[in-house]
């Protein structure tokens, strides 16, 4: 009886003292562990680009995966919009970044931009929710 006691205390004491480890430590032993095995994430080429919002905030949708443009960080001011030559672009901070010719202007229900990257642009998309397995439990 004594020894199944002792037994216990001895595994409680070593669930503690992971779990512990774990919630102080779990960022730096996920790093490490990612150096030697990560989940693989699919990437595939970008066929399609497309805005539905005013111009600051929004949703961008690429291929068919929604990218929310309404909450982003503090300090990080995006606005999307048409560029003087007329292609669909995202910019932030003074810099502007084009993805390709306007293919449509509007819809009934609200403005919608849409843009097909140029040929010869080898632009990848993956899912970013993608990412190691044990950094999806911290």
């Amino acid at each position: 009886m004594r020894r199944i006691l002792i037994l216990l205390v001895t595994l409680a004491a070593g669930a503690a003292a992971l779990a512990a480890l774990w919630i102080f430590r779990g960022r730096e032993i996920s790093s490490f562990i990612d150096r030697y095995r990560t989940v693989e994430t699919r990437s595939g080429s970008i066929q399609s680009i497309a805005y539905e919002g005013n111009g600051t905030g929004g949703i961008l949708i690429v291929n068919n995966l929604s990218l929310s443009l309404n909450e982003v960080g503090p300090g990080l001011a995006l606005s999307v919009g048409s560029t003087k030559d007329n292609q669909l672009a995202l910019a932030s901070s003074g810099k502007v970044f084009p993805f390709g010719p306007l293919t449509s202007t509007s819809e009934n229900t609200g403005e919608r931009l849409a843009t097909v990257p140029p040929l010869g642009d080898q632009a990848f998309c993956c899912n970013p929710s993608q990412r190691s397995q044990l950094a999806n439990t911290t």
